[in-house]
């Protein structure tokens, strides 16, 4: 089985949340289930071209994860009704 990895933009977070290259392309998420994944050449090269970009391996940040909620996704008002 073929190692995989995902693609940090080290040039932000977003609190304390680290930004991943999302899939297909579309800009960049903190979500995992929303990150790209990768293969080492692929994630070699594309740091070589950018140095920003942070190759890491999938497993190890899997297990890193946590439980998060993002607050521009809940309104009180409609959680009360």
């Amino acid at each position: 089985m073929e190692d995989l990895f995902y693609l940090q933009d080290s040039r932000t977070f977003v609190g304390n949340d680290v930004m991943f290259w999302a899939i297909g392309g579309n800009g960049y998420t903190t979500d995992l289930r929303r990150a790209q994944t990768y293969s080492k050449e692929e994630a070699q090269a594309m740091h070589k071209s950018r140095p920003s970009d942070i190759p890491w391996p999938k497993e190890y940040i899997d297990g890193k994860t946590r439980p998060a909620v993002d607050f521009q996704y809940i309104k009180k008002d409609e959680a009360l009704n």
